[in-house]
């Protein structure tokens, strides 16, 4: 049993990350993407980093936005619910005052809570609603 979780599972996939870069969302946050050379050898891979690196060499380095960036990103009228077994549902506010929901999308609970926050904000700026 795992006993804590690593950096990956914090923050969104590296390839909603780079969907997000593509679409303009700010590089801004607290952990990164980044293109890793293993020691010792020539493989590469991509690792999530705590701390924005200075590539000189023309590597690409992506955000790699936590569950909390996301959701400071997404306006107030959209969230993001997981519904008992069901998994993650991005939801819209019908109006401030009134709690009925429109179901947006759904996404299997695996993806993590990180993951549903990104792909709604992708739906969101690929649909024109920000």
């Amino acid at each position: 049993m795992k006993k804590y979780m690593e950096f990956k599972d914090e923050v969104c996939s590296l390839e909603l990350s780079k969907k997000l870069e593509e679409l303009g969302f700010k590089q801004e946050s607290l952990f990164w993407w980044t293109h890793y050379t293993h020691e010792g050898s020539r493989k590469m891979s991509w690792e999530v980093e705590d701390y924005e690196p200075s590539y000189t060499d023309g590597r690409k380095k992506y955000s790699a936005y936590t569950t909390r960036e996301l959701g400071e990103m997404l306006p107030d009228k959209y969230s993001v619910s997981k519904v008992g077994g069901d998994g993650w549902f991005c939801y819209k506010y019908d109006n401030k005052y009134n709690l009925s929901m429109t179901k947006i999308l759904g996404m299997p609970e695996k993806e993590g809570e990180s993951n549903a926050r990104a792909t709604l904000l992708i739906y969101l700026k690929e649909n024109n609603l920000i």
